[in-house]
């Protein structure tokens, strides 16, 4: 498990790089990302989703996104997650969404009303307890 694609730089609005982090709560995979998801940091946002998957015959069927640190998200950014959340659900998977209230990706899913749509918890450990 590890930082996922190259290390990118500074983002066009210079406030954080992009990073993420694949790690395992409890034997549930779980992509923890930091800094900005816009046009450039989106594909890699989807690789590390990917390569986070379990396969198709292991016994959990989820993954684990964690946005709490993320401080700026597109409509790229929020493209990769809904078809993530789409494959994964047509897989007979799930894509367990964690974010901060009152942070900057909450706030751009519930404006887009995304949260109804996507599985939104308030923590990772919420997001593991209810098993996959």
């Amino acid at each position: 498990m590890g930082l996922a694609g190259p290390g990118g730089g500074e983002s066009y609005r210079g406030v954080s790089e992009f990073a993420a982090l694949v790690t395992e709560v409890r034997g549930v995979p779980v992509v923890t990302v930091t800094g900005e998801i816009d046009l450039s940091s989106a594909p890699r946002l989807r690789t590390a989703i990917i390569e986070a998957t379990p396969p198709a015959d292991a016994p959990v069927r989820c993954v684990v996104v964690d946005l709490t640190r993320v401080e700026f998200i597109d409509s790229s950014g929020l493209g990769v997650l809904i078809g993530r959340y789409r494959e994964l659900k047509a897989a007979g998977m799930e894509l367990r969404i964690v974010l901060r209230d009152g942070g900057p990706a909450a706030r751009i899913i519930r404006m887009t009303g995304l949260e109804s749509t996507l599985d939104v918890y308030g923590t990772k450990e919420e997001a593991v307890a209810e098993g996959c």
